[in-house]
């Protein structure tokens, strides 16, 4: 799930930072991609609300897996469509629905797995994890773009990292550790 999880923020940070570059690429005004942004946003709000009641009576694993997945056929929708502000907002609306919806999912699974007397320092590796796939999306869709001249290389990166995500998560084992009660010694 920690590496699922990295993929997330390699998505997430390379559209942020990339898409409205490419869509002035793409002959495309600036407003587009300030506009693509704000879809995301709102529709994050209303994705992440929707799919944290959905892991409430849902397996969070397998959702969690489908967000990977949803997300990156969306991706390869938007890539093969010609660029327009139409797709580009539709592929927002579809992006901000799923943006961090994961959150919900990945907050109750480690819940349920390991309870809450270490949640915090559970969730703070996660997120760290999310945020090195951060700053990976963001600088390597740089490089891409310098050395190719186009965002073709970082967009196929982005299908790869989140196919790779969506089967690491749907084949996660979601059987819980062994507990030992506190105050008692571990025994081999």
């Amino acid at each position: 799930m920690t590496v699922a999880f990295f993929a997330c923020g390699f998505q997430l940070l390379f559209i942020t930072t990339h898409l409205p570059s490419y869509l002035q690429l793409c002959g495309l005004p600036p407003t587009v991609g300030a506009s693509a942004l704000g879809v995301i946003g709102i529709c994050n709000a209303i994705g992440t609300y929707g799919i944290g009641h959905l892991g409430a009576r849902f397996s969070q694993k397998r959702l969690l897996a489908l967000v990977y997945l949803l997300r990156t056929v969306a991706i390869v929708l938007y890539v093969l469509l010609p660029p327009s502000a139409a797709t580009t907002m539709f592929f927002a609306a579809a992006m901000g629905l799923l943006w961090l919806s994961v959150v919900p999912l990945v907050s109750g699974i480690l819940g349920r797995l390991f309870g809450m007397r270490h949640f915090n320092t559970l969730n703070g590796i996660v997120f760290f994890s999310h945020q090195l796939g951060s700053f990976c999306g963001a600088i390597l869709g740089g490089l891409a773009y310098d050395l190719t001249g186009g965002y073709g290389l970082g967009w196929s990166g982005l299908v790869a990292i989140g196919l790779i995500a969506f089967l690491l998560q749907w084949q996660m084992d979601e059987t819980p550790p062994d507990r030992i009660p506190v105050g008692q010694p571990a025994t081999a």
